[in-house]
Parts: C-alpha cells; sequence; structure tokens
C-alpha cells in the first residue's frame, strides 16, 4: 500500500511539473511574437520602400525602435532565465540568452529568408551617407544606431561582425566611386585645392566627435569608434592625435585653474602662507591623478591597453605636468599630506604608486629636453 504522503508528493511534483511546463511553453509563445511582430512590421515596410531618399530615412527609423524593442526585451528575458545562463548554457556549452537572441534577430530580421530587408538596409545606409556627402541634412541618430546593430552582431560562421561581412566592402566600394566620380569634374588648381580642404575639414569633424564621447565616457561609442577607425589608413593614428591634444588642452586647463586660484587667493602661497600652498598642491594633485585614471580606464576598456596611444598618452601628462614649475614640490607635499593623515597601509601603497608615476612623467620630460 502506497503512502499518502508520498501520493500527496507525487502529486505536487505533477502539478508543479504542469505549471513550470505551461509557463514556459507561454514564454516561448511571447518570444515568438516579438520576433513574429518585428519581422511582420519591417517586411511590411521594406515591401513597400525605395531606399533612396526619404523612404530609406523611414525605413532606419523604423528599424531603430524595432532593434531597441528587441535587445530590451531579451535583456529582461535574461533577466528570467538568469540561473539557466549560469548553470545549464555554461555546461551544455550552448549560447547564451542574449546571445541567442542576436543570433534570432540576425537570421529572423536583418537577413530575412521572407523579406528583402537586408537589401533594403545595406541600400538605405549608402545613400544617407551619400545624401550626407551631398551636404544634404539627415538623421545620424538613426543611422548611428543601425551602424551600431550591425557592429553588435555576428556572422555564425566566422564570428566576424555583420557590419565587416555584410556592409563593409559596399560602403567602401560605394565611396570608391563617388570619390572617382567626383575626380572626374574639371578643377584648376585652386578650386581642386579648395575642394579637398572642404573633405580634410569634414573628416576633422567626424574626428571631433571624440571629445563629446571622452567628456561623457561613453566607452560603448569610443569602442565602436576604435574598431571602425582600425579599418581605415591611419585611423588609429588619428583618432590616438586627437586624444593626446585633449588630454593636453584639460591638464593645461588644471594648470591655469591652480594658478589663477593662487592669485585669487591673494598670493599667500607666495607671501609665506604654507597652507594656502599645500591646499594648492592637494588640489592640482588630485586633480591630475582623476584624469590619469579617467584615460586608464579609456585604455583598459576602450583601447585593449594598446602600447602605442598608451605612449601618446603618457607623452601628453608629461608635456602638461612639465609646464607646472611646481610639479616635484606639489607631489611631494601631497604625500606628506597622505602619509600624515594615518591611512591604512594599502591606501598608502595605491597613493603612493600613482604619486611615482607623476614623478616619472617629470623624469622623462626633463630627460628629453635635456638630450635636445
Amino acid at each position: 500500500m502506497s503512502s499518502p504522503y508520498l501520493n500527496i508528493s507525487s502529486r505536487r511534483f505533477q502539478n508543479a511539473l504542469y505549471q513550470f511546463t505551461d509557463s514556459w511553453d507561454s514564454l516561448a509563445r511571447d518570444i515568438r511574437e516579438i520576433h513574429k511582430r518585428n519581422a511582420s512590421i519591417l517586411g511590411a515596410s521594406s515591401s513597400q520602400t525605395n531606399p533612396n531618399g526619404a523612404d530609406g530615412a523611414n525605413f532606419l527609423k523604423v528599424l531603430k525602435p524595432v532593434w531597441e524593442d528587441h535587445t530590451t526585451c531579451m535583456l529582461m528575458i535574461r533577466d528570467i532565465l538568469v540561473y539557466m545562463d549560469r548553470v545549464y548554457t555554461r555546461n551544455a556549452n550552448v549560447p547564451r540568452v542574449y546571445d541567442l537572441g542576436l543570433d534570432l534577430f540576425r537570421d529572423i530580421i536583418v537577413r530575412s529568408p521572407n523579406y528583402p530587408i537586408q537589401t533594403h538596409l545595406l541600400e538605405a545606409l549608402l545613400q544617407q551617407i551619400k545624401l550626407e556627402r551631398e551636404n544634404e541634412i539627415i538623421d545620424r541618430t538613426n543611422v548611428k544606431a543601425v551602424i551600431d546593430m550591425l557592429l553588435e552582431l555576428t556572422d555564425a560562421s566566422t564570428k566576424d561582425t555583420i557590419y565587416a561581412i555584410d556592409f563593409e566592402n559596399k560602403f567602401l566600394e560605394s565611396s570608391s566611386e563617388y570619390y572617382r566620380v567626383e575626380g572626374v569634374g574639371e578643377y584648376d588648381t585652386s578650386e581642386y585645392m579648395k575642394e579637398v580642404d572642404k573633405r580634410l575639414n569634414k573628416e576633422e569633424q567626424r574626428i571631433k566627435s571624440l571629445i563629446p564621447m571622452l567628456r561623457n565616457e561613453k566607452m560603448d561609442d569610443l569602442g565602436r569608434m576604435y574598431k571602425l577607425f582600425g579599418r581605415v589608413v591611419k585611423g588609429h593614428d588619428e583618432m590616438k592625435s586627437a586624444i593626446s591634444d585633449y588630454i593636453r588642452e584639460l591638464g593645461k586647463a588644471i594648470n591655469e585653474t591652480v594658478t589663477s586660484n593662487t592669485t585669487a587667493e591673494g598670493g599667500n602661497a607666495a607671501s609665506g602662507d604654507k597652507q594656502t600652498e599645500v591646499t594648492v598642491a592637494l588640489r592640482w594633485v588630485q586633480e591630475v591623478l582623476d584624469l590619469k585614471d579617467k584615460f586608464d580606464k579609456v585604455q583598459n576598456l576602450v583601447l585593449s591597453n594598446n602600447k602605442t596611444f598608451q605612449t601618446s598618452f603618457n607623452e601628453a601628462f608629461e608635456y602638461f605636468i612639465d609646464k607646472n614649475p611646481k610639479s616635484s614640490e606639489f607631489i611631494t607635499l601631497f604625500l606628506y599630506d597622505h602619509y600624515t593623515k594615518g591611512l591604512k597601509r594599502e591606501e598608502n601603497d595605491s597613493v603612493l604608486n600613482k604619486a611615482i608615476t607623476l614623478f616619472r612623467f617629470i623624469v622623462r620630460s626633463r630627460a628629453y629636453h635635456k638630450t635636445r
């Protein structure tokens, strides 16, 4: 005779299994509906779209929120299935939930077998870029969002980005053809130089978009720019030069702020007020260290610890630190202040290591000037 407790446990297990299966089926239906909705929206849009002009812009405008909705939904689904992601997917060597969601978006939407989405997507992007080159006003936000999407999606076989496989060659070919046609026109020497100067200025403006990204620490955008510039001859050199110049400007501002603050306080530091001098020194060193931490973060998270970038950054720090004639004295006062505060050994070691780095900048800069 079976135990009544065993029967109760069995029924509870069956009910739990039924509820789980029902919940899973419901979730699976919801996920399918997400993809059906997205594909049908874009399918209808692409079937009625001429990728040139306004239609192409509208297509990108429709695609942007579809992509954003999908990634948001996948993040939510990932959070629901977080335990499965941590345990099952790792042991079974299968894609994680979010990564699988990206693969589905690639296969069902971007490379849809049922709708000409891929063709219209690429043609719309190329047309928008061409319109901007011809001084037409376009919605850069939509273009950027779609290119970011292509950079995030990867090919199943090569593991390279969809940007590189589907779009890059077409983009380079269209760019080559555009400038070939542009060069056919008859220019005298003066007009030709003006046209070249105009093109170079446009490229310089694109480089300057780095500065807002750095200021707001948009690491994802910086990372995408680093990848894209790596595909262009001397692209990283231009990016490296722009960031180094920005470091010099920020360092110059730190030096000028300290000088102006010292003057505003009535020159007390110069007249022997040691407390004022210590305050100024602490402020200067802390601002320099904060700046160094910021660009160390960029180096680690964005630039894959690229040594040529690091060398360029170091030279920029050496440049503006050496411009402060009291830099060595300020660092010494900063160290003395921290060691007299009785901080923990770990904190003192961290401060010491950072201060030594600043001293090295000074030594290298002055050694360089002696050899010249």
